[in-house]
């Protein structure tokens, strides 16, 4: 009996394995399709600027938009690298859970006797 146990749990851990995988391959696929094209977008308009500042004698009015994109790309790399290095990716879902649970108990509460609302 112990072994059917066992196998049952080792089962539900696979399970949960394989849908895990399953998910973070989603989300992969999803970020793949959806930066690729972005990214391409991104440089060939800042590749555009360039080839417009370096060859045309009145190309000087594109050093706005090469900053522009130069420093909001960076402060997001930067933004990222900060939320990463600072664990703010590691439990993504436990702060739905503990709003869900603060809730219940406040609700409780509001039921219990000699409650004043």
């Amino acid at each position: 009996m112990s072994e059917k146990r066992t196998k049952e749990g080792n089962g539900a851990a696979s399970d949960a394995r394989r849908s895990r995988r399953i998910k973070t391959a989603t989300v992969i696929i999803m970020a793949i399709v959806i930066m690729v094209p972005t990214a391409y977008g991104f440089a060939a308009r800042f590749w555009e600027f360039i080839k417009t500042f370096t060859s045309v004698d009145g190309g000087g009015f594109t050093i706005v938009p090469i900053m522009n994109y130069t420093l909001i790309s960076l402060g997001f790399v930067f933004l990222l690298v900060w939320a990463v290095a600072n664990g703010m990716f590691r439990d993504v879902e436990g702060p739905k859970y503990t709003m869900l649970k603060t809730e219940e108990q406040l609700d409780r509460h509001e039921k219990s006797p000699g409650v004043s609302k």
